[in-house]
């Protein structure tokens, strides 16, 4: 078994602390953030970084293979020439490549509507709430008009009963 070494640890972690600047004062999040490394900052969830890549990933998955050379006439010459003698190495190469390409920016598509979804049914139980608050208003308008109609049709009943004895006599 391994023996493990606390303090050295701890050393090791305030030597880190100390070359970031932080005092014993209490360090505020966008702090800590701002002072993270990169590599930190790639564990923390970012949509609006998200849907960056994936805009990019998206418009540029498929590598062409022939693109227009410029320059230098002999240059691009002999460029045409190297290009064509390696065509049967280099085009596979790229099919390959664009073909894994293609397939992570169908991954990333899934995660992004996939994120999209659950942040939608994050807000479906407060939508439901609002929506069955409006029902039971509505249900209560509802009964309302049925009462007031059952009353001014017994009203009308009683007019017109009225008026039925008043054309008999």
């Amino acid at each position: 078994m391994e023996k493990i070494d606390v303090q050295e640890i701890m050393e090791g972690i305030r030597k880190e602390i100390a070359d970031r600047g932080y005092t014993k004062e209490e360090i505020s999040y966008a702090q800590a953030l701002a002072n993270m490394d990169a590599a930190s900052l790639d564990r923390c969830y970012n949509p609006r970084a998200l849907k960056m890549k994936y805009e990019y990933v998206r418009g540029h998955y498929n590598n062409p293979i022939y693109f227009e050379l410029k320059g230098n006439p002999v240059k691009v010459l002999f460029q045409k020439v190297v290009r064509r003698l390696f065509l049967f190495v280099i085009y596979p190469a790229f099919h390959f490549q664009n073909v894994y390409n293609e397939a992570v920016a169908d991954c990333i598509r899934q995660m992004k509507n996939y994120i999209e979804e659950n942040e939608q049914l994050k807000r479906m139980p407060a939508k439901m709430a609002a929506l069955e608050k409006q029902v039971r208003g509505q249900q209560e308008q509802i009964d309302e008009l049925k009462k007031e109609l059952s009353r001014c049709v017994s009203m009308g009943e009683a007019s017109s009963m009225g008026r039925e004895s008043e054309h008999e006599v």
